[in-house]
């Protein structure tokens, strides 16, 4: 029988005893044998991992890992966890019907010789079949050519809106889809239009994939103008991604309203502060900005020089760097300084601003503090210290 075995067979009832010093005993022994318990764990854990190593290192295999038997876990802490089957609710057939978008209606009925002759129509049963067609459309427009002797011009009709170049919008829709929501690789997209009768080269495929989508990157300032607003708090995170070779970081700023992705080569304060904005970064030098770069450190020396020279309330980047270099003449040099003083100024100047949002929800990294005058954790971070926990006492 191991501890926690042992253990749960003692009934422990601490609120029982009558006596506080005897009960204050009781609780401190039992907060040692927590302890003592979760070392003993961690020291027989590191004992195992020597162990392994050491018979690897003898030319053997150590012990194998071997996963646990799976339980029905209702702690859902994480998002693994939250999207685990137990988790799911039951979906059927009937559930999702009702989405589906009837296309036509065909009848099936029973030739008359296969009937008795006494049967009764009593209607039709539905069936619904979920179906696709894919299939070119192409399409030989015919301009109207129209020339003028008197202006000596000749006039061309337009093709229809949407259409520009050798493929029509379906099938520039179908790349963007199947490359950017299927994930699927340039070479595969190019197969699979060529599989039903689209003569497209790898390179056209590449330049729809690349070039002239302004209108995305316009609809995506729309979408995040107006979610903004809409909620009295934004949720942001961050992971790596690559650029052409480089670390870059994704952003993810969102609500329930709508997800938006920015890509970075940088995840600092005045990035984020730069997504909040929409690139509309400003600076502000006031007695609220000089009071939060000294709770983040600034000296008191460095921020009696700054407020010398500084000459005006609001900036712009360019000018808060010119700003810098009077401060600090020496290239290269107090960069923690010019830190604090470009994201305090920042960050304060957003603040003043009348969209600026009360509420960040993130992480605990450091690049969301302070950003906005409200901050929250989400419960995926808050739950991991919990599960952290493995009490031996009730």
């Amino acid at each position: 029988m191991g501890i926690k075995e042992s253990i749960s067979a003692i009934e422990i009832d601490v609120d029982g005893i009558s006596d506080p010093k005897l009960k204050s005993i009781f609780i401190q022994l039992l907060n040692i044998m927590e302890q003592q318990s979760q070392e003993i764990k961690e020291l027989k854990e590191e004992n195992q991992r020597l162990r392994d190593e050491n018979v690897r290192l003898k030319g053997e295999k150590g012990k194998p890992d071997i996963r646990p038997q799976k339980k029905e876990n209702k702690d859902i802490s994480s998002e693994k966890e939250r999207k685990s089957k137990n988790n799911k609710r039951n979906r059927n057939s009937k559930e999702k019907k009702h989405k589906i978008k009837i296309d036509r209606v065909e009848r099936c009925d029973i030739p008359a010789d296969q009937l008795p002759s006494d049967v009764v129509f009593k209607g039709y049963q539905n069936n619904i079949v979920q179906d696709i067609i894919i299939k070119t459309d192409n399409i030989q427009f015919q301009k109207a050519v129209y020339y003028s002797p008197s202006l000596k011009k000749t006039f061309i009709a337009p093709l229809p809106k949407g259409y520009k170049g050798e493929f029509g919008p379906n099938v520039k829709t179908i790349i963007l889809v199947q490359h950017f929501i299927s994930k699927m690789t340039e070479p595969e997209i190019v197969r699979f239009l060529n599989n039903y009768g689209i003569h497209i080269s790898a390179a056209t495929v590449s330049r729809i994939i690349t070039d002239d989508q302004d209108v995305f990157h316009a609809e995506k300032t729309d979408i995040v103008k107006a979610g903004l607003p809409a909620t009295p708090y934004q949720q942001m995170d961050d992971t790596s991604a690559r650029v052409n070779g480089i670390n870059y970081y994704t952003h993810v700023l969102c609500n329930p309203l709508y997800t938006a992705y920015f890509t970075k080569p940088r995840k600092d304060r005045l990035t984020i502060l730069e997504i909040l904005c929409q690139n509309e970064l400003s600076f502000r030098f006031d007695e609220s900005a000089y009071a939060l770069m000294a709770q983040m450190k600034l000296s008191e020396k460095t921020l009696m020089k700054l407020k010398k020279v500084v000459s005006k309330k609001n900036m712009k980047r360019s000018e808060v760097e010119v700003l810098l270099e009077q401060l600090f003449p020496e290239a290269g040099t107090h960069k923690k300084s010019r830190q604090i003083i470009r994201e305090a100024s920042a960050i304060i100047s957003y603040q003043h601003r009348s969209d600026a949002i009360q509420i960040l929800l993130t992480d605990d990294a450091p690049q969301f503090k302070q950003v906005t005058t409200l901050s929250a954790l989400c419960w995926v971070h808050d739950g991991r210290h919990y599960k952290k926990l493995e009490p031996i006492f009730p």
